[in-house]
């Protein structure tokens, strides 16, 4: 089940995530490095999300050589934060635009109200 989902104008759309298992499964949502950003309203536990483009193990950073993503990017949003991820900031974790965005959530208690949403501008 995905807990993203595109806002468009004037049609905001959130996706509450208390209640979820949020280890159960991954969640996901399409990237575009141009104009995208999600933000993360948490007023459960901190929440740990691990941000990983499908098929994406390694990536090219100039002056640093090949940089290891198999493990993907973790974002930490602390308890009663309400954080902005602009996702173009680690796109070499996230692949090409259109690629398939997995996204990891750890750290919910399940009784706190997290939301989330996914802007394109």
């Amino acid at each position: 089940m995905a807990i993203f989902t595109e806002n468009k104008a004037f049609s905001a759309e959130q996706v509450t995530l208390s209640g979820l298992d949020l280890n159960d499964a991954p969640h996901s949502f399409t990237f575009n490095p141009q104009r995208q950003y999600l933000t993360v309203v948490n007023n459960d536990a901190d929440l740990t999300l691990n941000f990983l483009g499908d098929g994406v193990t390694s990536f090219i950073c100039e002056d640093a050589g090949v940089i290891d993503a198999s493990a993907g990017k973790d974002y930490t949003v602390t308890s009663g934060d309400t954080d902005t991820i602009f996702t173009n900031k680690f796109a070499g974790y996230l692949g090409n635009a259109g690629n398939n965005v997995v996204v990891t959530i750890t750290g919910s208690t399940g009784s706190g109200l997290a939301t989330a949403y996914l802007t394109r501008y």
